[in-house]
């Protein structure tokens, strides 16, 4: 929000506001067990699902085998060997210029906006949670207020759809909120200090302070029938801002609510999915009561307790004593005092402990192999290699699923550039052979060669930035093979080769056969 707004309250539309925590209400309530859901899966996820039960007392166990969070990690690190990098292609014949630049400033946004970061968050919620949400937007404070695309993580948790919408951008709306203190929102908003009223809202966990602030977005025709799309601000029941007085045209031109929502595992006919600790969490808890039992076990075997006769008189405080070299008693034998040991447990239940653990790790695909542990001295990066892409099946569908929400968020991102670049742009890139130029971006190449026929159309697809080790020296190592067997050049070979410092090698090898040209030139002038 700029200043303005900020300092200039809306017409306070009572049915309007109505309308909107109506809405709310009703998409709350009925996620209400989602949100129930995805708070039990974040405990799990911490190792701190034992504090919802209550202690029989204070000494009882509570271990957590970190199995499922390290399965988590294990599968976070898989996405994350294969980050996603845009390619940005024309459709038609002479676009092939601005689409190279556009695919250039939207690496560029990307690297400034740390969205490699954003990313990680996101993959791990959704891994967690089952869900996660995205939202792609025009920054006005960023650049000193000239603006640019920005793109951030929201939590699952405070974000409502339509519980009747399997696409949530077919909804009746959607809402971003969350739970601030009244200075924050005071602070944003001053003129609302007399408008602010008591709500029954309150975060998970939270002290009851904070005032629940809601982003309502919603969709509606204009008078000549076309859709627009707006975005009003609400707190403490009263209306802090509303798109629709100040931007009647809509608060982007494509429409579409500004967020991304993928799901790991969709189900169906709902707009939020299932996750990892969804599906194994039964085993996790399983596990961990099989450990409480063989720790107690073993606590109990290592106390020593006695079960002394009555009749004995024996003197007890001087058996509790193991200073004492005396102890006195009436009767001496084995009828008076006996060892109590309790019954070894089972050796099926330790196994059984042992295949609850191994189980969560074939189910979710990390076993050994997908690990890097592939044992039995296999060595060779080839076959470490096949045993991998063997075992890690559901990782790659996982990732696959994970790029069709990349190549959502680069069109929405392609087109808040469109509509908001209105003047020329430059930008430093950084090139393969470390190369700078400068690129220039702009509405306007955007926009078709033809007078009125709108935008440029454009292809988006994704390509791995950079490959696991095991991969990058696969494609090595056939690179090589290559070159040996004659099929290749040295500087293809290079070329199809990945690792570090690759873009210098490249320069190198170009510099050092421009030198050779160079002296060869001069040797052939000297014959001349």
């Amino acid at each position: 929000m700029n200043q303005e707004i900020r300092e200039k309250a809306p017409r306070q539309d009572e049915e309007f506001i109505e309308k909107a925590y109506g809405l709310f209400d009703e998409f709350y309530a009925e996620t209400a067990q989602m949100r129930q859901k995805w708070e039990e899966n974040e405990e799990i996820y911490r190792a701190n699902h034992w504090s919802r039960q209550v202690k029989r007392s204070p000494d009882e166990p509570q271990p957590v085998n970190p199995v499922l969070f390290s399965t988590i990690e294990s599968m976070l690190a898989d996405i994350m060997d294969n980050y996603p990098s845009p390619v940005i292609l024309a459709e038609e014949e002479g676009d092939d210029g601005v689409a190279e630049t556009l695919n250039d400033v939207v690496k560029y946004i990307l690297k400034r906006r740390h969205y490699r970061t954003t990313f990680r968050k996101k993959a791990r919620q959704a891994l967690i949670k089952g869900t996660s949400v995205q939202e792609i937007f025009w920054d006005t404070e960023l650049y000193g207020g000239l603006g640019d695309v920005n793109i951030r993580n929201w939590d699952i948790k405070h974000f409502l759809f339509d519980p009747k919408c399997e696409d949530f951008q077919q909804g009746r709306a959607c809402f971003k909120f969350g739970f601030f203190t009244k200075e924050w929102v005071l602070d944003r908003y001053p003129f609302a200090s007399e408008m602010l009223k008591p709500d029954t809202y309150t975060p998970y966990g939270g002290s009851g302070d904070e005032l629940m602030m809601m982003e309502y977005w919603y969709k509606e025709r204009d008078k000549d029938g076309v859709m627009r799309l707006h975005m009003a601000v609400l707190c403490g029941h009263a209306l802090l801002y509303h798109s629709k007085v100040s931007r009647p045209e809509g608060m982007y031109h494509h429409c579409r609510y500004p967020f991304v929502v993928e799901n790991l595992f969709p189900l169906e006919g709902m707009a939020a999915g299932l996750g990892i600790v969804d599906v194994l969490k039964n085993m996790q808890t399983y596990a961990d009561k099989l450990d409480q039992i063989i720790l107690k076990n073993a606590l109990m075997s290592g106390k020593a307790r006695m079960l002394v006769n009555r009749n004995a008189e024996v003197e007890e405080d001087a058996l509790l004593d193991w200073d004492k070299e005396i102890i006195r008693a009436s009767r001496i034998d084995e009828g008076s005092l006996r060892w109590m040991q309790p019954a070894p447990l089972n050796p099926y239940v330790i196994t059984h402990y042992d295949r609850k653990l191994e189980a969560i790790k074939e189910e979710s695909g990390q076993t050994m192999f997908t690990r890097g542990e592939a044992g039995g001295g296999v060595t060779a990066a080839t076959s470490i290699l096949a045993l991998q892409e063997a075992g890690n099946k559901r990782s790659r569908l996982i990732i696959e699923q994970m790029y069709d929400g990349f190549e959502e968020l680069i069109r929405m991102v392609i087109d808040v550039i469109g509509e908001n670049y209105d003047e020329e742009r430059y930008f430093r890139i950084r090139g393969e052979n470390s190369d700078a130029t400068v690129v220039l971006s702009s509405a306007m190449l955007m926009r078709s060669h033809g007078e009125g026929e709108g935008y440029i159309e454009f292809d988006v697809s994704v390509e791995v930035e950079k490959q696991s080790p095991y991969r990058s020296a696969y494609q090595n190592e056939l690179a090589l093979q290559l070159l040996k067997a004659g099929v290749i050049e040295r500087e293809d070979c290079l070329n199809m080769m990945s690792f570090t410092g690759k873009e210098k090698a490249v320069a190198a090898m170009e510099a050092r056969k421009l030198d050779a040209w160079n002296e060869g030139t001069q040797d052939l002038a000297m014959l001349i």
